[in-house]
């Protein structure tokens, strides 16, 4: 039997989305109809006990099993609240990302902890299409990959023709490094640095290892009209960091 272990910010994100849905689900108990009604047992099985059993085991931090209706109270109270949070980020660009405020900072960790008790209550096991699409996605990885792209201080440029790149590596201390391919948009899926395992290029022309400011000087001789809608805005922009 899989017992549930949520983190401390999971749990917090949990307990104050529950608490809307269960004073919602009390008030309309009251409002809408008496007590001793049939369909009322049925709305507070289905309903108002399922919740407060996970507020208990929340309460009570908990190491345990979840039935399929606390689960299912998990997943529609954080499924209710998602997409207001998305509509806070107002991150809709790779460029927008460059200049996070601290308020979206704690908009992103919301999010993801959304998706972990998503996860966690195997909301995208049951998903196939989240679980392919969505489901891996960390916002906070993203920001923390962006945080080491500015930071990087070699990179590598890989020409094509003359002022023109189809590929970028920025290397982040000498021991990780990321790839934008300059011949596609900028997407966020995969968007992790990996060990570094570049070699350093020889005088073949195949490469350029040079300084950040060196590959802004050169990048901004190229032609925006060459790359794809907003590749070359961003890198530029990543570049002036």
């Amino acid at each position: 039997m899989k017992t549930i272990a949520f983190t401390d910010d999971e749990s917090l994100l949990l307990q104050n989305l529950l608490n809307i849905r269960l004073n919602y689900c009390l008030d309309f108990l009251k409002r809408e109809s008496r007590e001793d009604k049939p369909e009322n047992n049925n709305f507070e099985k289905h309903y108002i006990i399922p919740i407060q059993s996970v507020l208990n085991k929340l309460l009570n931090r908990e190491d345990v099993f979840y039935n399929k209706w606390e689960k299912s109270a998990c997943v529609s109270c954080i499924n209710e609240h998602y997409q207001s949070f998305l509509n806070k980020l107002k991150l809709s660009t790779p460029l927008s990302w460059l200049t996070v405020s601290e308020e979206q900072r704690e908009v992103i960790s919301q999010i993801d902890n959304c998706k972990n008790v998503l996860s966690k209550c195997g909301y995208y096991s049951k998903n196939a299409l989240f679980g392919k699409t969505d489901s891996g996605l960390r916002y906070g990885k993203v920001l923390e990959t962006f945080n080491k792209l500015a930071k990087s201080d070699k990179i590598f440029l890989w020409p094509v023709g003359e002022n023109r790149y189809y590929k970028i590596d920025f290397i982040y201390e000498n021991k990780e490094s990321f790839t934008f391919e300059l011949t596609h948009k900028i997407l966020f899926n995969d968007f992790y640095f990996a060990s570094f395992k570049h070699k350093v290029p020889n005088d073949s022309g195949v490469a350029t290892l040079t300084t950040k400011n060196t590959a802004l000087e050169l990048f901004t001789r190229s032609k925006q009209q060459d790359y794809p809608e907003g590749v070359h805005e961003f890198i530029t922009a990543l570049l002036r960091c």
